[in-house]
Parts: structure tokens; C-alpha cells; sequence
């Protein structure tokens, strides 16, 4: 059958057996009888098992008391439990003979995903080694005195007020009020507050937008651009009040609508953009290429795994022979 006889190599696969034995017309007619693995049962020891071509084997799974090897128990086996015994090589009634042979077609496709996986996974190392370069780059940028650098951001905080005056206020520093446009900037700009005002209670931080037009649902930036990006605190936003039309976080990162000509406990946060001949804006795009190709390699995971699933339970063959993983398995029942 140009075969060898069964090896479990792993918790997964044993699982595959006891289910194949069970539940695919294989029943054990009774308790006593074994499936006989492949094992050098001249090589074996109380300590270290080997298959037939001398590797050791790994994964094993003995039941409470064995191996006790002892009076030629040196052979393998393995019963409708799972578990495993070493058994009397010379014994032949009440065993059953198992075989196995590798799928051809499934081992050239296992091959092919993972040149996929390979070819994925250098040009990720590849980015990522362009992104620490690029990071290197901007923080050879500083940003003004007073001033706080995140990424291709320069970000300055200052004092409490309205909503018109924190815009004024930003403009006659070449800034504009701050926006934030995904979660990786949101979690850098609350590690910023936090560690500035973690123990400042009731305080905020004005954002920019466009309040004359924001509504419950929809919120603008002042350029008029739709906010695609939101982290809401919880219940919010509450916009029985239209006073409540302007933007705001606080120190956790968390989103509020607040008043818009409140002066109190509102603090302005303005934004510059670093452009320059050795700083300039590609971190933002690179990042994007990395997060792209990261959901490309989770699809080849998701490929190679449904290709298991496939081996595992549907290219399943009907008479005395069944697929799991890249193996093929024949049984036969002595008499």
C-alpha cells in the first residue's frame, strides 16, 4: 500500500483518531482491543520512544500506569479512549492494524502557503524597518519649546476658554485647534493628558470643529470635513442643549460635547503639522502599508487554516480510508 504504520504526532490529531474510531463505523467491538502504532520497538526504553525510522517521538499521551515495559512490552498502542499503552510485540488478537500515508495534494498546498507566508512576512519586515527609519527621521525633528511631539504632530496645550478665542488663539501660532483621526492618535494624545493631569479631576480639552453645524449624529471639523473618527464616553453625545455643540476630551482619552463659550475647566489644544526637508508627512501612509499588509497575512492564515479544516473533515474518502490533516489513513481488522 506503499504505507507506514500510524504516528500521532499531536493533541490535535489523537482527537482526530478517537473521533475517526468512534463515530466513523470503526467501533472497538471491545475494551480489550488496541490500534498498534508505528514505534522501533527495539530502541525503546521506559523514557524515550521512537517511530520506525528512529525519530524520537514527542507527543505522547499514556494512560495512568504506563509505559511499564517490561516482558517484551515494547510496542505501542493506543485504544477508543485516546490514551496509550505499551503492549506485547508478539501479541496479534484482539489488535488493530492502522496505516498511514501522507496526501500528496495537501502537503503541495501546505508548501505553497507558506512560500505565501514567507514572501508576506519579509515584506512586513521590510516596512516595519522602513517605519523605524522614518521614526528616527522625525525625532531628529523638534518641535518649538513648550511644544510636544507625536509623530507628525507638534501638539501645545494651554490655557482655559471659549471655543472662538481657543481658534484665535491657535491661529496666531500658525496651528489650528486639535483633531483626532484614529485610535492610535487618540491613545497618544490621552498618554500626553494623563500624564500631565492624572490627578487634576473636572478638567477638559477643547477639539476643533465646525459647532455651528454639528447635530447628534454628525459632527464637522472647521474645514467643513465630516468626523469619521469618535470615542464617545459613555451616554454621549447629549445634545438636548445646542450650547453643547463643541468638542471635548479629558484626560482618559474619552470624547464629551461640551459648551462651546464656557471658559472654565476648558482647555485649548493646538495642532502643527511637521514638514520639513528631513521631517516630513509619509509616517501616517506608512503605517496604513503596514496595517494593510498585516490584514494581508491574517487572510493567508485564515487560508491556510480553512486548507486543514478541508483535510480535516470534508476530503473525507468512504471506504475504509479518510483524510485528516495531510494524512491518509487505512485500517484493518485482524480476526
Amino acid at each position: 500500500m506503499n504505507a507506514t504504520m500510524l504516528r500521532i504526532e499531536s493533541e490535535e490529531e489523537n482527537e482526530i483518531m478517537k473521533q475517526f474510531f468512534i463515530y466513523d463505523n470503526h467501533h472497538f467491538q471491545s475494551s480489550s482491543e488496541f490500534v498498534r502504532l508505528d514505534s522501533n520497538y527495539e530502541a525503546n526504553s521506559k523514557r524515550n520512544w521512537y517511530w520506525s525510522n528512529g525519530q524520537l517521538i514527542r507527543f505522547k499521551k499514556w494512560t495512568a500506569g504506563e509505559p511499564h515495559l517490561n516482558n517484551n512490552y515494547s510496542c505501542l498502542g493506543w485504544n477508543h479512549t485516546g490514551f496509550w499503552f505499551d503492549l506485547f510485540c508478539r501479541n496479534h488478537s484482539n489488535i488493530i492494524a492502522a496505516c498511514q500515508k501522507t496526501s500528496a495534494t495537501a502537503k503541495y498546498n501546505a508548501i505553497k502557503i507558506e512560500e505565501k507566508f514567507e514572501d508576506i512576512g519579509l515584506r512586513i519586515r521590510d516596512l516595519e524597518r522602513e517605519m523605524d527609519s522614518m521614526t528616527i527621521r522625525i525625532k531628529k525633528c523638534d518641535c518649538p519649546d513648550g511644544w510636544h511631539q507625536l509623530y507628525e504632530k507638534c501638539v501645545w496645550i494651554g490655557q482655559h476658554m471659549s471655543h472662538d478665542n481657543s481658534n484665535k488663539y491657535c491661529s496666531r501660532m500658525n496651528a489650528t485647534m486639535l483633531q483626532i483621526e484614529s485610535e492610535t492618535e487618540n491613545a497618544l494624545i490621552e498618554q500626553l493628558l494623563n500624564k500631565k493631569y492624572r490627578f487634576t479631576p473636572f478638567i477638559y480639552f477643547r477639539m476643533d470643529s465646525k459647532y455651528k453645524e454639528n447635530r447628534a449624529k454628525q459632527w464637522y471639523w472647521s474645514d467643513g470635513t465630516k468626523i469619521t473618527y469618535f470615542k464617545w464616553a459613555q451616554n454621549k453625545p447629549t445634545f438636548g442643549d445646542t450650547q453643547y455643540s463643541c468638542l471635548g476630551m479629558n484626560q482618559t482619552g474619552y470624547w464629551f460635547n461640551v459648551l462651546c463659550d464656557e471658559n472654565n475647566q476648558l482647555y485649548v489644544v493646538c495642532q502643527k503639522i511637521i514638514y520639513s526637508a528631513t521631517c516630513d508627512n509619509t509616517t501616517k501612509t506608512l503605517f496604513d502599508e503596514i496595517k494593510k499588509l498585516r490584514k494581508m497575512n491574517e487572510r493567508f492564515i485564515s487560508d491556510f487554516t480553512t486548507l486543514f479544516e478541508k483535510a480535516e473533515y470534508k476530503e473525507l474518502t468512504t471506504i475504509n480510508s479518510q483524510k485528516v490533516l495531510n494524512k491518509q489513513y487505512k485500517v484493518v481488522i485482524n480476526n
